[in-house]
C-alpha cells in the first residue's frame, strides 16, 4: 500500500484515536484502507474508509467515506479478540498480491493489541475474524459485498470459485491439467474434446474464444500471458469452478484444433469490409436457423437475433464465412422466405 498516501491520512486524523484499521492491498487490483476512530469531540466511533486507487492529491476529505458505528459493536469486537492470539501467515513468496492486515487496539491473549496478517482469504483456524469483517462490511457500501464474500472463501469452501475467475499461474501448454481440474472433470473434458464438442476455437488479440456443445452451447474465453504464465478463464456455464468445457478447450488449443467463427456485422454503407474487421465492428456468428442468426453478444452470451428488421430488410453483412458459404446462403434463404 502506498505509504505516502497512508502517512497523509494519519496526519489528517492525528487528533482521533484509532481503534481498528484494516488494510486490503493489491486484492484483484483493488486497495482499501478502512479504520474505526474514536472522535473525542463527539464522543463516538466512526468508520472511515478509502479506495486508495482513487487518491490523486492531498485533499484527504475528498476521498474519505464516513459511517457512524455504535459503541456496542466496538465492545463486541473487543470481546472477540480478548481470548485469541495474533496470527501471521508467511508472505515471503507473495509479498504484493492479496495482502490483508488487521490491527485492533484491544488487548489480546498474547499481547497488548491484536493483529492479523494473511493472504487473500481468512484462514479456517481463525474463523472468529469473520465476525469482525462482518461488522465492518455491514457498514460499508453494498458494492464491496463481493469482496467480503471472497475474503470468506476458505471458510465457505468456495475458494475454487474465485480462483477460477481470477488470474492464476498456469502454463497453458505444458502444465498438468489434472492438477487444475482433478481426475473426474479432466476425464469429462477429454471426452468432450474427443467427441468434437469444441465447435469453434479462435485466437483473437491474445485471447482464445471458443464455443463448446453441452446441454446448450457455452462460450469459453481463455486469456493467457506467455511471458508471466498467467491464465484467466471464463465459461458461460453455471459451474463456479474449473469446468469440463474449459478443459476441453485447453486440450483443443494444445492439439491446435482451431476452427474460426463466422463473422458478421450490421451494414454500414460508409465502411469497407476491411475497415469493419480492423475496427472490430464484427460479431462472432455460429449459425443461421430459419429467420434467426446465432451470435455472441458483448457480454459473451449466445443469442438468436432476427435476421430481418421491422421493414423485412436484411441489414447483416457477412465478413467471414465457410467455404460453402453457410451463413450467406442462410441469410439469402431468410430474405426469400420472409422478406419483401
Amino acid at each position: 500500500m502506498d505509504e505516502n498516501k497512508l502517512s497523509k491520512i494519519y496526519r489528517h486524523y492525528k487528533k482521533n484515536i484509532i481503534f481498528l484499521e484494516l488494510k486490503i492491498e493489491n486484492y484483484e487490483y483493488f486497495s482499501y484502507y478502512i479504520r474505526i476512530d474514536y472522535i473525542k469531540k463527539y464522543k463516538q466511533f466512526k468508520l472511515i474508509w478509502f479506495d486508495m486507487n482513487l487518491m490523486e492529491d492531498d485533499d484527504i476529505e475528498k476521498y474519505a467515506n464516513y459511517e457512524y458505528i455504535p459503541s456496542i459493536m466496538v465492545d463486541y469486537i473487543k470481546e472477540m479478540v480478548e481470548e485469541n492470539e495474533s496470527i501471521y501467515i508467511n508472505q515471503e513468496n507473495n509479498e504484493t498480491e492479496g495482502k490483508v492486515s488487521l490491527l485492533v487496539n484491544a488487548r489480546c491473549k498474547d499481547g497488548y493489541y491484536y493483529s492479523a496478517h494473511f493472504l487473500k482469504y481468512i484462514p479456517k483456524d481463525c474463523d472468529y475474524i469473520a465476525d469482525i469483517f462482518f461488522i465492518l462490511f455491514d457498514h460499508l457500501p453494498h458494492k464491496l459485498c463481493d469482496l467480503y464474500f471472497e475474503l470468506n472463501a476458505e471458510l465457505t469452501d468456495t475458494v475454487e470459485k474465485y480462483e477460477c475467475q481470477n488470474k492464476f499461474k498456469f502454463n497453458l501448454f505444458k502444465d498438468d491439467l489434472k492438477s487444475l481440474f482433478g481426475d473426474d472433470v479432466y476425464n469429462r473434458g477429454e471426452e468432450y474434446f474427443k467427441e468434437s464438442k469444441v465447435l469453434f476455437l479462435e485466437e483473437q488479440n491474445g485471447k482464445y474464444f471458443a464455443v463448446v456443445e453441452g446441454s446448450t452451447n457455452y462460450v469459453v474465453v481463455i486469456e493467457y500471458t506467455e511471458e508471466t504464465n498467467e491464465t484467466q478463464v471464463h465459461c458461460s456455464c453455471p459451474c463456479e469452478f474449473f469446468c469440463k468445457h474449459v478443459c476441453a478447450v485447453i486440450l483443443a488449443i494444445r492439439k491446435k484444433k482451431f476452427k474460426n467463427f463466422y463473422k458478421v456485422a450490421i451494414k454500414d454503407d460508409d465502411a469497407t469490409l476491411i475497415e469493419m474487421l480492423t475496427n472490430f465492428k464484427y460479431i462472432l456468428c455460429l449459425s443461421v436457423q430459419d429467420n434467426l442468426i446465432e451470435i455472441i453478444d458483448n457480454t459473451l452470451n449466445i443469442l438468436f437475433v432476427e435476421i430481418l428488421d421491422k421493414n423485412k430488410v436484411n441489414n447483416w453483412v457477412v465478413l467471414e464465412d465457410s467455404k460453402d458459404k453457410i451463413i450467406e446462403k442462410g441469410l439469402e434463404e431468410a430474405v426469400k422466405k420472409y422478406g419483401k
